[in-house]
């Protein structure tokens, strides 16, 4: 439970929150617009894969999030597959079927937008309040 709170703590604190709006994606949220920077950042930090909610009938990619101890982390903390999908479903008010699958270069991620170097930023983050 402490590694939850410690998590969501510094991914919603407002240095965290500053790197975002100083990156490619702008004055954007965790959950819109900046989930794969936090995604590429947590899979740097815990040396994890990236996974992603996929819509099988758009065939895209909606949201990023990383596989760690079992859980899937995102600004939202740890939490089970089904309340990842759960989550992505109500907040985005999608109606398609989503699934949770390992990312892959390949897949359709048109709109989200990517900068590695605002992720290496958050990696720094981490690394000095320690998120686990």
């Amino acid at each position: 439970m402490e590694k939850k709170r410690n998590l969501k703590r510094i991914i919603n604190s407002n240095i965290a929150y500053e790197i975002l709006d100083n990156s490619k994606a702008g004055s954007v949220t965790w959950q819109e617009g900046g989930c794969w920077i936090l995604a590429e950042a947590l899979s740097k930090y815990f040396n994890e894969p990236m996974y992603v909610v996929f819509n099988i009938t758009k065939h895209r990619v909606e949201h990023f999030v990383v596989k760690h101890d079992n859980e899937y982390l995102d600004s939202l903390g740890m939490r089970t597959e089904n309340q990842v999908i759960k989550d992505v479903l109500e907040f985005m008010s999608i109606k398609h079927k989503l699934m949770l699958i390992k990312y892959n270069s390949k897949m359709n991620t048109d709109g989200i937008i990517r900068d590695t170097e605002t992720s290496d930023l958050l990696v720094e983050l981490f690394n000095k309040y320690k998120i686990v």
